[in-house]
Parts: structure tokens; sequence; C-alpha cells
């Protein structure tokens, strides 16, 4: 379920690139910056729904063979600013942030169809306002395969594996 988030949202990166590059031929890299600013519905990390909002920019390189074939994407935040996600409880008005750091690197087929997918770093640490106490982290490396699914995981990630009854119960008012 927590794959599915990860997913959707390299699907959005992936379709904001798609929409926005036309084909360039040759091998040389092309970046681009993506400026985000979306919102949706989080119904898996906690009992209750929660406002998800992504805002910041990106920056996109992507890297063609010498046919014009995109053949890796390198997506890396923390460019002109940082990116920021934030959970809010509609409810309570109860709200969490925390600053997205980590690099994705995307790999393709030679017909243009997705291979694997590496997400390393600090994707997110979501601790409580003013004391810094750890509601939910996640960190490290995670590679998802082409018909596999999640094949690697090392370090914490919290959200990935169901432990978020820290970070929902605070959302909650508890």
């Amino acid at each position: 379920m927590n794959t599915r988030k990860l997913f959707l949202a390299f699907l959005l990166a992936a379709s904001l690139v798609i929409t926005t590059v036309g084909p360039v031929f040759a091998d040389a890299p092309d970046t681009i910056v993506v400026q985000v600013n979306d919102s949706f519905i989080n119904d898996f990390d906690c009992s209750f729904p929660l406002v998800e909002q992504v805002t910041g920019a990106y920056r996109d390189t992507l890297y063609f063979d010498q046919n014009g074939n995109l053949t890796q994407e390198f997506l890396s935040p923390q460019f002109q600013g940082a990116l920021t996600v934030t959970w809010a409880n509609p409810v309570t008005g109860r709200r969490l942030e925390s600053h997205e750091a980590s690099t994705i690197i995307v790999y393709y087929n030679p017909d243009g169809s997705f291979q694997r997918l590496m997400n390393q770093g600090l994707t997110f640490m979501v601790t409580v306002p003013g004391t810094g106490q750890p509601l939910l982290a996640d960190v490290g490396r995670i590679v998802i395969e082409r018909g596999q699914g999640i094949n690697f995981a090392a370090g914490v990630h919290q959200e990935l594996f169901g432990d978020t009854g820290a970070f929902c119960n605070y959302l909650a008012g508890g």
C-alpha cells in the first residue's frame, strides 16, 4: 500500500516530464526544473484521511542514448530551496511537515518502458514541532524492479512498513 504512494509520486513526476520535454536527439543529458504545488488525500498512512501537500522544485535530468531514446532519469530535490511535504488532519487542524532530500534514479528499457527505480537518501524525517522528537522517518535506499516490486530496502522506512502509529496519534490530537 505504501509502495503505491512511492510509485504514485514517481508517476506524477514522470507525467510532468513527459508532457514538458520533447524528444531530444544526441547523447547529451537534458535538465529541467519542475515546480511542484500539488496535494492529494492520503488514505493509507492513518485510519483517517490526511491532506498531503508537496511544494517546491526538483531538478530532473534525462539521459538519452545515441538514438535519442530515454535511458535514465535522475530526480534531485533541494534544487531551488526545499521540497516540502506537509501532512494535515482536516478534522483536528494538526499539521506536520518535512523537507525531502532523497534522490530518485529511474532506468528505462530500450523500448522506453520502466525498468527499475532507486530512491536513496533522506526522503523525510517528521518531528514534533518545537521538540525534535521523531515521529516518522524514511531514510536509506529502496530499489523497485519492474514486475518484482520492492526487491531491496536498507535503512529506516517506517511508512513503507506500516510503522505510522506515533505519526497518526499526533495528527489525531492524541
